[in-house]
């Protein structure tokens, strides 16, 4: 499971707090975060966001402003855009690759039908 935050302060003690109630459902092995909007200099270093979550930091995706307005503008995730660029594809790629290199097997990605049923009653 994928825990995808912004990576201030605030977004940081959310994501702790999100994962803590995730641990009696979910096994440590199968959450990972994404940190969103990164600003390198304004944020924490990934690596001690881990250290505070307890969890790998699996992609890190850099704030683009000038990305963020255009697909605003234009309704569309810039990934979709022309996904042949760096420009519009990097986000996915920044995402897809780690995760994919993290995850060692599909089931350890997967949830069963109980497990997403107790997450959503410890979320309420």
């Amino acid at each position: 499971m994928l825990l995808v935050t912004v990576p201030d302060t605030v977004g940081v003690a959310r994501a702790c707090e999100t994962l803590k109630g995730l641990a009696a459902a979910v096994p440590r092995e199968r959450l990972a975060v994404v940190l969103n909007r990164y600003r390198k200099g304004e944020h924490d270093d990934p690596d001690e966001v881990a250290a505070l979550t307890g969890v790998p930091i699996v992609a890190v995706v850099p704030q683009d402003e000038r990305a963020c307005t255009r697909a605003l503008r234009t309704q569309r995730p810039s990934a979709l855009r022309r996904p042949d660029t760096d420009d519009s594809g990097a986000c996915g790629r920044k995402v897809v690759a780690p995760v994919a290199a993290h995850r060692t097997t599909r089931q350890a990605w997967s949830l069963t039908r109980d497990e997403t049923t107790r997450i959503h009653a410890q979320l309420r």
